[in-house]
């Protein structure tokens, strides 16, 4: 039976660059799930700088408003809100952490998905602290608030200040598909992600350093933007360009194969949300190196490796016994294969529309 043909606004920003990164698949994946399933819906997208011509054409259905202001805080706090009153949305949904219009128009439901906990914001100039603050505020206005794990939960409660019973926990899913890779002529460890300081890449260097010393043949491959690294990981990664290659603008074909390729996917995250390329690996049968974090436990269980989060030796001897144990190696591919099948995007998208339908049916 069709539902109602309710007007969803959305923050646009992931599409704003063809560099996917992890909210910007939940987006994405958000969006299409919630149109494949309920066509009705009309979907529009309001961000503060040019959508991609390639999100354009995977989202054609979607209304674009991609409006040039600055700075990005004066678009967040008034020109969004005006915009979603012009189109007469029913609920807008920010699904990147933040992104939330000053003043509401008509009791307009609003809708937040936080993938983290910001402990990253002490470290910013006073001003950058200042801007966070402004739209911590703006969030606790939120009627609900989605987020991606249970250990994200209950740290936005504690650091964010946002009512425990008001946040319910959606996990990502994945869907990148099998693909007929050639076969592999070189052993490598593979990193998908961002490069700033939380994402830990400097014990990852340090690490697979040690580890190449004893297994001259194998390889590192960084998949991700090196611009966001320190300047002391950006030079490593250059004075080892013949051992650590940087892989940029991969799409899913490509990573996929990198996936299926690889020996283990390292993931050494001081903190994330979820952590997307754990699942994404698990699912094509990558065995999974990760650091001990409690978000990592919850979401990876007993399908994968861990090493204390700040140790490289503690990394380098698990690669190593990664490497020399063939059956360890097939006993995580199976388990993760396994783990993985219990994160769907559909069921993501259930429950968000079963959210939307409480607010809008009020």
């Amino acid at each position: 039976m069709a539902g109602k043909a309710w007007r969803i606004g959305f923050n646009g920003r992931p599409f704003c660059s063809n560099e996917l990164r992890g909210l910007g698949r939940h987006t994405l994946e958000l969006i299409k799930g919630l149109k494949a399933q309920h066509p009705e819906l009309e979907i529009f997208l309001y961000t503060y700088a040019p959508v991609t011509e390639e999100f354009k054409k995977l989202l054609p259905y979607a209304t674009v408003r991609d409006r040039r202001v600055r700075p990005k805080l004066l678009w967040d706090l008034w020109s969004l809100r005006a915009q979603l009153a012009e189109d007469q949305i029913d609920l807008y949904h920010s699904t990147i952490n933040l992104g939330v219009p000053l003043l509401f128009f008509k009791k307009l439901p609003l809708v937040v998905t936080i993938h983290d906990h910001f402990t990253h914001v002490a470290q910013r100039p006073l001003w950058g602290r200042l801007q966070y603050a402004v739209e911590f505020a703006l969030l606790r206005r939120s009627q609900l608030v989605f987020t991606v794990s249970a250990d994200a939960r209950e740290k936005i409660a504690r650091l964010m200040g946002i009512r425990r019973e008001k946040i319910r926990v959606s996990y990502n899913g994945v869907g990148l598909a099998p693909v007929a890779a050639p076969p592999v002529e070189e052993r490598y460890f593979l990193y998908v992600g961002g490069m700033e300081a939380r994402k830990n890449i400097s014990v990852l260097l340090e690490a697979f350093l040690s580890f190449h010393q004893r297994e001259p043949t194998s390889r590192l491959k960084l998949v991700g933007n090196p611009e966001h690294a320190s300047a002391r990981d950006r030079d490593l990664i250059q004075a080892h360009a013949d051992i650590i290659e940087v892989v940029q603008g991969a799409g899913d074909a490509q990573l996929a194969a990198l996936y299926q390729g690889a020996r283990a996917l390292i993931f050494p995250s001081l903190e994330e949300g979820f952590g997307l390329p754990l699942i994404e690996a698990m699912a094509l049968g990558c065995p999974v190196i990760a650091s001990d974090i409690e978000v990592f436990k919850e979401i990876g269980a007993d399908a994968a490796l861990y090493f204390p989060r700040a140790s490289a030796s503690a990394l380098t001897e698990q690669m190593r016994g990664l490497e020399a144990d063939a059956e360890l190696r097939d006993r995580l591919c199976a388990r993760g294969r396994e783990r993985a099948r219990k994160f769907r995007w559909e069921t993501l998208v259930a429950q968000t529309y079963e959210a939307y339908c409480e607010l809008l049916r009020k």
